[in-house]
């Protein structure tokens, strides 16, 4: 098997869950390591069906900037010192 790959089968005994025999499930899971998700997920279950999940076209390069700026319209406010004044935020609050 892969580094990054994980196999499971479950077997549900028959009467177990309503079931007139035995039903078995499996999943397949890749990880990536180095991106430290799951790239891919397929659970095969005949009661639902088999469903494939994958990441597909990841995009590695950084984000543009304007992702992280407010909106045209919006003014970030640093509450922070406001909060120091009650002595909320601070090791040593003031009494």
């Amino acid at each position: 098997m892969h580094p990054g790959m994980w196999f499971a089968k479950t077997k549900i005994i028959h009467s177990a869950a309503g079931n007139d025999r035995d039903i078995t499930v499996t999943s397949e899971t890749w990880t990536s390591p180095e991106l430290r998700i799951t790239v891919r997920l397929v659970k095969d279950d005949p009661r639902t069906g088999k469903v494939t999940t994958e990441l597909t076209n990841i995009d590695r390069s950084d984000p543009a900037l304007s992702l992280f700026k407010p909106p045209v319209g919006y003014t970030v406010v640093d509450n922070m010192d406001a909060l120091r004044a009650w002595g909320i935020g601070t090791l040593n609050p003031q009494p």
